[in-house]
């Protein structure tokens, strides 16, 4: 795997639930940073298809001899060339932008009055999909097996409940050490244009 697959940096995750003296519960966002979540808007769509845009690239021989001496897996069908892949060949991408697709689709879900007229997959697919996507997170989730600390805090919340509501607040912003998405990010794109990709649309799991 090429070097820069293998550079870390730390990092804090933003968008955290933190609270007031007054126990109101709230979104901390770092405003210096892209926004992926929230009510849907142009803007959040557009980091989420810079983000995730064009993960599957044309391989190289080397890679699809090595992928197609997988015994659980047929050999890898060839892509034809059409509107969308310049180049025939055998395509694939890394995980981590898969996880992320399927990230956004469910987002996508939660909203699905803004999103009900963009969606590319027929209806009858629609759930087949996400139940994919849930259970793909949980497995990439455990595999990478993060250990950086949650730390607990006890929170009185202002609610609309009559009685007072204890929330024990999960503290999620300490330094994690994580592979730079920035380089990743980088090298799929390089590669993509040396090698050849396939144009974003219709690309489902």
């Amino acid at each position: 795997m090429p070097a820069p697959l293998w550079d870390f940096e730390k990092k804090r995750f933003t968008n955290a639930i933190r609270d007031d003296p007054n126990g109101n519960l709230y979104s901390w966002i770092n405003p210096d940073e892209l926004q992926y979540a929230g009510l849907p808007s142009p803007k959040i769509d557009a980091n989420w298809n810079d983000l995730i845009s064009g993960r599957y690239f044309r391989l190289e021989d080397s890679e699809v001899s090595l992928l197609n001496q997988d015994p659980e897996l047929p050999t890898l069908t060839k892509m034809p060339s059409n509107e969308r892949i310049s180049k025939e060949g055998f395509y694939g991408g890394p995980d981590v932008l898969h996880s992320l697709h399927c990230l956004n689709s469910i987002r996508k879900h939660l909203d699905m009055e803004y999103y009900a007229g963009s969606m590319t997959l027929p209806h009858e697919y629609r759930r087949i999909h996400i139940d994919h996507c849930v259970d793909h997170l949980r497995q990439a989730l455990l595999c990478h097996g993060d250990l950086t600390p949650v730390t607990m805090k006890p929170v009185a919340a202002n609610t609309s409940l009559p009685n007072p509501v204890t929330f024990y607040l999960g503290q999620t912003e300490r330094e994690h050490t994580c592979r730079s998405m920035e380089a990743i990010r980088n090298w799929v794109t390089a590669r993509g244009q040396r090698m050849g990709r396939i144009e974003p649309h219709l690309v489902v799991p």
